[in-house]
């Protein structure tokens, strides 16, 4: 037959490139690793600032 079969995962219109959802979701997923350790902190006593938050995403994301 001379054919191939090849499988494409296409956004849905609307939602960016394929590219940014994924950076999207693993934002997400950081960000829901680093509130979790957060929450752990503020019960005893360590909480972080909402500026020291973002940077430990940001730390945790881009290493």
């Amino acid at each position: 037959m001379n054919c191939r079969l090849e499988y494409a995962i296409v956004p849905e219109p609307g939602f960016g490139s394929l590219e940014a959802i994924l950076r999207k979701r693993a934002l997400d997923v950081v960000a829901k690793i680093v509130g979790g350790v957060s929450h752990t902190m503020a019960l005893e006593a360590q909480s972080l600032s909402v500026d020291e938050r973002n940077q430990q995403i940001e730390e945790t994301y881009f290493t």
